[in-house]
């Protein structure tokens, strides 16, 4: 199965379609329809069977079984980890894996939790704007990576201000 461009004649019925429902598709991620918009594909999808997602749950998955019944959980597991198709070796860096590790989101509530959620320099409160900073770099001092002493809160503007944002420290350090 080849992806070949529409040609110019599928492209415009295509916009005669469009044009003739007065759908007009989102230009960004993100945005979605209106409710009017919304109601007309409603409509025009009622009673449509979408079989491409059955289709390829059944390819990638292979989660049925002959009768049409959902496998038990294990038969979902062949595609995990060295199995799964999309497996590149264990190539996750390390500072990702703590970066995303239990551990790390305890000292991030913990440092946010002591300083009152509130930026330790310019007093800007709340938990969007807020990063946890590392005082001594988290690279270089892999010891204190969890040391709430070693964290500060901070908005993103003081942030983006420190000797340690970023990677400011590693060229101080020659690294």
């Amino acid at each position: 199965m080849h992806n070949k461009p529409h040609t110019e004649e599928t492209k415009e019925k295509l916009r005669k379609i469009a044009k003739r429902l007065h759908i007009k598709p989102p230009s960004r991620k993100g945005i979605s329809w209106s409710k009017s918009q919304t109601e007309k594909m409603r409509k025009i999808m009622k009673g449509r069977k979408i079989t491409w997602g059955k289709k390829l749950s059944k390819a990638l998955l292979g989660n049925t079984n002959s009768l049409g019944k959902r496998k038990p959980k294990e038969a979902f597991d062949r595609i995990r980890g060295e199995k799964s198709p999309w497996w590149r070796g264990g190539i996750t860096p390390v500072y990702k894996k703590i970066r995303n590790s239990v551990e790390y989101k305890y000292w991030r509530e913990a440092v946010f939790k002591r300083d009152n959620w509130t930026c330790i320099w310019c007093n800007k409160r709340g938990r969007g704007e807020l990063n946890a900073d590392h005082i001594k770099p988290f690279a270089l001092y892999p010891a204190l990576r969890f040391a709430i002493d070693n964290g500060r809160t901070l908005c993103r503007d003081c942030h983006k201000k420190t000797d340690t944002f970023g990677n400011k420290s590693k060229k101080q350090n020659g690294l």
